[in-house]
């Protein structure tokens, strides 16, 4: 079973990567294809590139970038995604990533039935801190947008979430965090 994580932990003292680290030791996961996002810049679509977006002919650098996360991405049966809450929701870099790979005939296709996904995903985690928004409040749209992501690339019927939290760690001194980071991970 091929996993693929996607990484999105800019920071030198991530307490997301803190908690993806743990998690990988916690449940013995050590072959998987990484996608890191956390550094350099994807680019956005924007009234300069989104023409590459639907001519996939236009060898641009939208297009490069694109294709190599798409090539990362296929075959995926468990997809492990790693990232914080920014400001209630998703970080800029991680809805860069999502633009650039939910390709018609790539990742999903339309039908006369409406889209379809192209992905074997099976199952998939979220590893997720946050500063303090309670994870499946109405105020996490971070979580609700990535499993309906997820569930748009599967071919599967329904995909299998766990979420793997650690909560309000901005609040908490080192020790705490630290506790918050093992207990999330062996959840």
């Amino acid at each position: 079973m091929k996993t693929t994580l996607v990484q999105f932990t800019p920071r030198a003292e991530s307490r997301t990567k803190r908690l993806l680290e743990a998690y990988l030791e916690h449940n013995e996961i050590s072959e998987f294809e990484k996608v890191d996002i956390s550094h350099g810049s994807l680019p956005n679509l924007n009234s300069e590139n989104i023409h590459q977006h639907f001519d996939r002919s236009d060898d641009g650098e939208l297009n490069t970038i694109a294709t190599k996360l798409i090539e990362q991405m296929k075959d995926t049966e468990h997809l492990v995604f790693a990232t914080t809450i920014y400001n209630l929701g998703v970080p800029a870099q991680v809805k860069s990533f999502i633009d650039l790979v939910t390709r018609n005939g790539h990742l999903f296709d339309y039908t006369a039935n409406g889209p379809v996904g192209m992905l074997p995903i099976k199952s998939a985690t979220l590893v997720v801190t946050t500063g303090g928004v309670p994870i499946g409040a109405d105020w996490d749209l971070l979580t609700p947008y990535l499993e309906t992501i997820i569930n748009f690339w599967s071919s599967e019927e329904k995909v299998e979430l766990k979420i793997v939290a650690a909560v309000g760690v901005d609040g908490m001194n080192p020790e705490q965090v630290d506790e918050a980071i093992r207990a999330a991970a062996e959840s």
